[in-house]
């Protein structure tokens, strides 16, 4: 009876422990995530920021000033010989191009656009995606970028509502949003606000 007791106590403590642990790797896992989340942010402020500035002060023709849409038409310079880039550099240029043209603002961009803007066919695009997006499609690649920005203007502008915040970064609904907000930090854009003021 007694070592009958002393077996479950010790069953027990081995559970708890592994609980325990799980948990512990669960919190740092979601407090790196938190990290390079609020990296994204700051980096994207600063992006808003220079371009802020550049929209004012810079000239007529000017990429900061011209229309969105004239500048997705357009292929980049690494689109005109992708076979000579690895996957990895295409998505970084991928990258910088959606950044510095804001694709991501557009509700209408597609994963089409994206493989086009680089120069690939769509299978090749998703094995760049899938491999060094960090996103497993175009689709939570391009909602994650909105709603980072997204999580700026939160910050910067408490005076515009969580409904035209979405519709400033491309997504139309509001409930979709939300849940595309909480995906990526965790807690809805009201709580964010909350957080952040």
């Amino acid at each position: 009876m007694k070592t009958d007791l002393i077996t479950f106590h010790l069953i027990i403590y081995i559970v708890l422990t592994v609980v325990i642990a799980l948990l512990a790797y669960r919190l740092y896992a979601v407090t790196q995530h938190n990290r390079q989340l609020m990296a994204i942010v700051r980096h994207q402020r600063h992006t808003i920021k220079t371009d802020h500035s550049m929209t004012l002060s810079g000239p007529a023709g000017d990429a900061a000033t011209r229309p969105q849409g004239d500048t997705a038409s357009r292929p980049s310079a690494s689109a005109t010989n992708p076979a000579q880039l690895d996957d990895e550099q295409l998505f970084i240029e991928l990258d910088r191009l959606v950044d510095e043209q804001k694709l991501f603002l557009r509700p209408d961009v597609s994963r089409d656009d994206l493989a086009r803007l680089i120069g690939v066919e769509k299978n090749r695009f998703g094995h760049i995606m899938a491999h060094h997006s960090g996103a497993s499609n175009a689709t939570v690649y391009i909602n994650t970028k909105r709603v980072v920005y997204a999580a700026s203007l939160i910050v910067e502008h408490p005076e515009y509502t969580i409904a035209s915040i979405a519709a400033d970064c491309g997504i139309k609904n509001t409930v979709t949003f939300n849940r595309v907000f909480k995906d990526v930090f965790g807690i809805t854009p009201s709580a964010y606000r909350q957080a952040h003021t």
